[in-house]
């Protein structure tokens, strides 16, 4: 069974019962507001619970008869059964993982009143109904903006690090990124965005963590031709998991062929202005994984340098403190996409890559280490991110060189 099919039935089963609830909740607080008949009220729950079912029940059917190569998900691109199927499926899920904690907010409330006994039965029911649907009603309205916005803009995170850069790689500017995942959803609009920031910022080095196409080699050519395209100084990659799906030594080659500095499990010494940076290049990936001894002898062996920097593109968390205990500077990874898709639950951060690491986006210190995990330009299996928006990152070193106007 695909992977698409497999991870997408295990979604579904995960929300199913926070679906029902949800959907319960609705039909009782349309029944408090208005006077229809309930198969009118039910029709109007169900009919989106079963929208939302209809890509999980698609993937199954097809897998049932073997049609795993004829998925529409296949064709390179977009047409009706993603705009029908697809997306209101990832819409769901982000109305449903955004407003259980609400809906259990009000309910825990209404609990706690009855309790007391201090509630106007009339007023209260009114009130927590209209609180319902107006969640659900806007809650929509807004995944479908931010997700258009977090998927379709990719933004500038800018960064200066001041601690521990040598004199003479002050002002030095770096960029990075990771998963930029082409596929049938990142295409031209997006990718000039990309460029474009690149271009603008001129940087010195350019660092990627991995994750060039999304799968298959359909797009490896389009893929590597864009990173040929980038220009600066030096260029330095490592491989991710969808690179080693998707072609484990052409992806490597056509970068090196293209001038990038391609490193699994090596150091790389580079001059600048005088001074040695050493940038060490990791594979970390589901099929690749070093183990800890593994990675000790590799950063025991490390020449001497004034700066140290390790890319790999899994942020695992044996790597940050291995790199932080050798006394890296900085660390860049990527793999998270940000969550990709993030709720909340009660303010809280909700996604499954924080069950794989807590660096799962952002800036942080491990001692003098400084770790960098960005969200990344493409997607995987959802075609939409939501509070997880599509990133290329730019540090500076030192103080006095910031962001191109």
């Amino acid at each position: 069974m695909p992977w698409e099919i497999r991870v997408t039935l295990m979604i579904t089963l995960m929300t199913l019962p926070f679906a029902l609830y949800l959907l319960f909740r609705v039909q009782s607080a349309l029944k408090s507001l208005t006077n229809l008949p309930t198969k009118v009220r039910y029709f109007i729950v169900f009919f989106p619970f079963f929208w939302y079912l209809l890509l999980p029940a698609y993937y199954l059917i097809m897998a049932v008869i073997g049609g795993n190569q004829n998925l529409f998900i296949r064709n390179p691109a977009l047409g009706w059964p993603d705009y029908l199927v697809l997306f209101p499926f990832w819409l769901g899920l982000i109305v449903i993982l955004e407003s259980i904690s609400l809906f259990l907010t009000i309910d825990l409330a209404n609990l706690v009143l009855r309790f007391l006994k201090k509630r106007d039965h009339v007023l209260w029911d009114k009130m927590q109904a209209y609180a319902k649907l107006g969640i659900i009603v806007l809650l929509v309205f807004y995944a479908c903006i931010r997700g258009y916005m977090d998927t379709y803009n990719v933004r500038m995170e800018f960064k200066s690090i001041t601690e521990q850069v040598p004199p003479a790689l002050q002002n030095l500017k770096l960029a990075f990124f990771a998963d930029v995942q082409i596929d049938r959803y990142t295409q031209a609009k997006k990718l000039e965005q990309f460029k474009s920031i690149l271009a603008g910022e001129k940087p010195d080095f350019i660092f990627f963590a991995g994750d060039l196409v999304t799968s298959g080699k359909k797009y490896t050519r389009q893929a590597t031709n864009l990173m040929g395209a980038i220009r600066a100084e030096n260029r330095i990659a490592v491989l991710g998991d969808h690179d080693y799906w998707s072609d484990a030594d052409r992806i490597p080659t056509e970068l090196q062929q293209n001038g990038w500095i391609f490193l699994q499990n090596e150091h790389r010494i580079i001059e600048h202005a005088g001074a040695k940076l050493l940038v060490t290049g990791v594979t970390h990936i589901y099929s690749q994984k070093i183990n800890e001894d593994k990675l000790r002898k590799l950063l025991q062996g490390a020449p001497a340098s004034d700066y140290k920097i390790l890319l790999v593109h899994q942020p695992a968390e044996f790597i940050v403190n291995l790199a932080a205990e050798f006394g890296y500077q900085l660390m860049l990874a990527g793999h998270t996409h940000g969550g990709g898709i993030v709720g909340h639950f009660w303010g809280m951060p909700l996604t499954p890559s924080r069950f794989e690491t807590r660096y799962f986006r952002g800036f942080f210190a491990v001692d003098q280490l400084k770790l960098v995990v960005t969200n990344g330009i493409g997607n995987t299996l959802s075609p939409l991110r939501y509070h997880a928006p599509a990133e290329v990152t730019i540090l500076n070193l030192g103080e006095g060189r910031g962001q191109n106007k």
